[in-house]
């Protein structure tokens, strides 16, 4: 049998107390970080690819708006990929409707693309405002100085494609072997 006594009980459940309070300081600490990334926002990575039709006539003025936009430039790749890449790369995302999925497949494949690994605070919702909306033609009337507006031509021939968040950021690289 083991036998305590009071100053022993009284002991433990001193430090059982601090420990617990020392918890809860250290996810009270971790909240704080956590709202203040939130608000202030945290690096993030963003991937970029422009299209053919753009690559070769308008990628200085679109690394000018990204530097402007204080994006930094991580990584630039340009290179050719088959129509098959693309496919695999968008098929499951639903972010392109039925009926124009291959011709946006074919649009990336059908020259030299150019590939941006951006960093930015905030960077999914950045890129979302500097490339603007979809449709150029949208682009143009709600978003005059965005990049879609300025060098899109239609909705297929977008200019560009961008990661939205974290996690299509990571499929991407995965994808792209990048």
């Amino acid at each position: 049998e083991i036998f305590f006594d009071d100053e022993a009980l009284s002991e433990t459940r001193s430090y059982l107390q601090l420990n617990q309070k020392r918890k809860q300081e250290r996810q009270m600490l971790l909240q704080q970080k956590r709202d203040q990334i939130e608000q202030y926002g945290a690096k993030q990575k963003c991937l970029m690819i422009i299209k053919p039709h753009i690559a070769s006539k308008h990628i200085i003025d679109i690394k000018k708006m990204l530097i402007q936009n204080e994006f930094e430039i991580l990584s630039e790749k340009h290179c050719n990929l088959p129509y098959e890449a693309f496919v695999g790369a968008f098929e499951n995302d639903n972010e392109y409707d039925a009926n124009i999925f291959d011709t946006v497949c074919r649009d990336f494949s059908s020259g030299e693309i150019t590939i941006f690994i951006l960093l930015k605070h905030n960077a999914h919702q950045a890129i979302n405002t500097l490339v603007g909306p979809t449709d150029p033609e949208i682009a143009r009337s709600e978003a005059p100085s965005s990049i879609r507006a300025r060098f899109g031509q239609d909705r297929i021939r977008n200019c560009c494609w961008f990661s939205r968040d974290a996690r299509q950021f990571d499929k991407k690289m995965e994808h792209f072997d990048y």
